[in-house]
């Protein structure tokens, strides 16, 4: 037949790492965001939200987000790098949404695969939160008392994210995950 290529590979899906024959054959790509040494931010600060936080002062664009790179911002349109304290306590709620979003990730991806890596990485990472929830501090922020955001509403989105990650993960006989989380 012309136009058309064999081969013995089955096709792939691009929308889903998974290839179309059902097989997870790319899980290392999500693993691969969450190095051995874990991103969760160690920070009990909350984010600030400012005029100048994640603009680039020579030209207005919004500094790139990099949920590895904490202190340094980068502009797309100058290239400069900015390390300023603004920035940085604005990249910190882009980063926990991102972090929230990840569990999320980490969790159906268990579902589809079974993959007991991604279930810990998304488990370490609520731990985590439920570990140091506390520890942020509860302002009165421009939109009323949060703990990591500036805003009521941004914090209501990475509670749904939590939330629905934490339902995603399997729950191991004994473990202390539920009561951890759930306080």
């Amino acid at each position: 037949m012309r136009g058309v290529q064999s081969s013995s590979a089955p096709p792939r899906c691009e929308a889903w790492p998974i290839d179309c024959d059902g097989s997870f054959s790319r899980w290392s790509m999500v693993r691969s965001t969450f190095p051995s040494t874990r991103p969760c931010s160690r920070s009990t600060e909350v984010a600030l939200l400012s005029v100048d936080g994640g603009r680039c002062p020579q030209d207005g664009s919004r500094l790139t987000f990099d949920p590895l790179s904490p202190r340094e911002h980068r502009c797309p349109r100058c290239g400069r790098t900015y390390d300023d304290e603004l920035h940085y306590r604005h990249w910190i709620w882009p980063y926990h949404l991102w972090l929230s979003e990840r569990a999320i990730h980490c969790g159906v991806l268990h579902a589809l695969t079974g993959e007991p890596a991604l279930a810990l990485t998304a488990r370490e990472i609520l731990c985590e939160y439920a570990r140091r929830y506390r520890e942020y501090p509860n302002r009165d922020n421009a939109l009323g008392p949060t703990r990591l955001f500036f805003s009521t509403y941004l914090e209501s989105i990475w509670l749904l994210q939590v939330t629905i990650a934490a339902m995603l993960i399997p729950r191991v006989r004994g473990d202390t995950f539920d009561a951890m989380v759930r306080e």
